[in-house]
């Protein structure tokens, strides 16, 4: 069988607050991407992992027990009690260290795969539940769609995708060098940025264009001061006409909205030079409940 791993950005992303134990509270709204990873899943007498890239540079992705499909394999194991030997060939298109969630897809379109493919009895709250343990981000790859997620991101509010994003594209642009994430976080707290604040009750209450306008992410100052080149990436991308481009999650991609009168204008073309270019849509609809 095969399940689809669509990848996301995060339109708002507001720091709230920092924890005791270091981790960082989160506002942000979620939204599912056209681009997606296949996961395709058999049953097996051994488990194995292998990958294809479609686009995708293989050499930042662990094939081993790193990976966040078998991450999600043994902990599924350990719900159910049993091995659950599987084969997996993942072909991977979503750029990984991208701030796209392409690890945290993959996990939950393996959660999804495997319950169906073992005829498992567990319920969503379990599959949400495992999901939450693996990531933040795999809790959203889990449910999809179009939601806002607070605390670490893992509490979720599904929401509709307002009606003017669903007919616009977007351009990602991934620059071929990763961002980590806890490097961005430990930027951001020696200098604090809040930005972001408000924005994403700006952004569920704003009508029409004007949503765009409250796009916000508050790692962003963190990630150009330890990659500048992200901020030329950021300008040429303002230059060519794309609008509200922000950097997603904690980067390295960068997207943008194709202005509605500029849908035939060659971004691969003209910003081929800064690194992978990709024409892509916000994904209606959702995974489960």
């Amino acid at each position: 069988m095969k399940v689809e791993a669509p990848a996301k950005i995060n339109l708002t992303l507001e720091v709230t607050g920092v924890e005791s134990n270091g981790y960082h509270t989160l506002d942000t709204i979620f939204a599912w991407l056209d681009l997606h990873d296949s996961l395709e899943l058999e049953l097996a007498d051994l488990t194995s992992l292998k990958m294809t890239s479609d686009g995708a540079d293989l050499s930042r992705v662990e094939e081993d027990e790193n990976n966040l499909v078998l991450k999600a394999l043994r902990a599924l194991e350990s719900v159910v009690g049993r091995a659950l030997p599987t084969s997996f060939h993942l072909t991977k298109r979503i750029p990984a260290g991208g701030g796209l969630g392409g690890g945290s897809a993959d996990a939950a379109a393996a959660l999804v795969g495997l319950r169906a493919l073992h005829e498992l009895e567990v319920d969503d709250g379990m599959l949400h539940s495992l999901a939450a343990r693996l990531g933040a981000d795999v809790a959203f790859g889990l449910r999809g769609g179009f939601a806002r997620g607070r605390r670490y991101g893992d509490e979720l509010t599904q929401l509709e995708l307002p009606e003017e994003l669903q007919e616009r594209e977007l351009i990602l642009m991934a620059p071929g060098f990763p961002c980590p994430t806890p490097e961005v976080y430990r930027a951001w707290d020696a200098q604090p940025s809040r930005s972001a604040e408000g924005a994403t009750e700006r952004f569920l209450a704003a009508d029409g264009p004007t949503r765009l306008d409250e796009i916000r992410n508050d790692l962003e100052p963190a990630a150009y001061r330890l990659y500048p080149r992200l901020t030329q990436i950021r300008t040429r991308m303002l230059e060519a006409g794309l609008e509200a481009v922000t950097l997603s999650g904690s980067g390295s991609t960068l997207f943008g909205f194709v202005p509605l009168e500029g849908s035939a204008i060659p971004y691969e073309n003209t910003l081929a030079d800064l690194g992978r270019v990709i024409r892509t849509n916000l994904r209606k609809g959702e995974r489960i409940d």
